[in-house]
């Protein structure tokens, strides 16, 4: 089974250090948003942190969701908004050095953002209390995200047409 230093080892080597700064040539009329992928230890096993957006909200209503989410004026970086509204959404004070890198950014095809994503590693079990942005929180073993993802690539093998990824977990779809 997978431990903490294996995967900060591993993570390491293909995470992005400088990812501090927004890019210099964002499409026009696109939204910044900065999210964290958090492991943390569950029942002695890797989990990552998911959140299901509440049904009321204006955008993205009932998606599942890393927690973050829109980039304010007072944030001086896409990590700074991944921190606060990770705290705001599910309570949780992540430091910045519990950051060990941050991945591509993404452009969303629907809603005009570009999404700059960040992991951070807690080796502690998590107090986590969901605020009225989110309808339920997800914790999803690394194992198993592993075995579908490998799954999935057995199964998309040569095959260009194949279907997106589906994470069936607690009556989701992710």
């Amino acid at each position: 089974m997978l431990d903490f230093d294996q995967i900060r080892e591993t993570l390491g080597r293909v995470l992005k250090k400088d990812y501090f700064t927004i890019d210099n040539k964002l499409p026009d009329a696109c939204k910044v948003a900065g999210v964290l992928v958090i492991i943390h230890p569950l029942n002695n096993m890797p989990h990552i942190v998911l959140t299901k957006r509440s049904c009321r909200l204006k955008d993205h209503a009932g998606q599942i969701s890393f927690p973050g989410g829109n980039f304010d004026r007072e944030d001086l970086t896409p990590l700074d908004t991944a921190l606060r509204e990770t705290r705001e959404e599910i309570g949780l004070d992540i430091q910045r050095d519990k950051i060990i890198g941050g991945l591509d950014s993404v452009q969303t095809s629907t809603s005009k953002y570009i999404i700059y994503p960040y992991v951070a590693m807690v080796e502690r079990r998590l107090d986590i209390r969901a605020n009225d942005e989110v309808e339920k929180i997800l914790n999803i073993p690394i194992p198993n995200i592993l075995d579908i993802l490998l799954q999935y690539s057995r199964a998309a093998d040569g095959n260009t047409g194949s279907p997106g990824i589906q994470i069936r977990w607690e009556n989701e779809v992710i």
